[in-house]
């Protein structure tokens, strides 16, 4: 299974990456009302090789099932409010 996504590498920002997400199923609508855009195998082709419609179309199919998810709690930092320390160094109040 994959994340659909697009990295390209820019001068002023090196690699960027933006995901695609799409309306939650039931397991996850009352965490987010958002999910990811996720690939099968059998549908990598067409991301990777389809025409613009084909990409646009994976993010308004219906979601996978709830019943092929499984919601497994953390307390990750973006839960916590532990700020990641120097993670994201600065240079000229811009994000390297």
């Amino acid at each position: 299974m994959a994340w659909a996504g697009f990295c390209k590498n820019t001068e002023a920002f090196g690699p960027v990456f933006a995901v695609m997400t799409m309306t939650a199923n039931e397991l996850v609508r009352p965490f987010n009302d958002r999910m990811p855009v996720l690939l099968k195998p059998d549908e990598y082709d067409r991301w990777l090789h389809g025409s613009i419609q084909d990409v646009i179309a994976f993010q308004f199919r219906d979601p996978m099932p709830s019943e092929d998810f499984e919601i497994l709690h953390t307390r990750d930092r973006w839960q916590s409010g532990i700020p990641p320390g120097k993670a994201f160094p600065r240079r000229h109040n811009m994000l390297i």
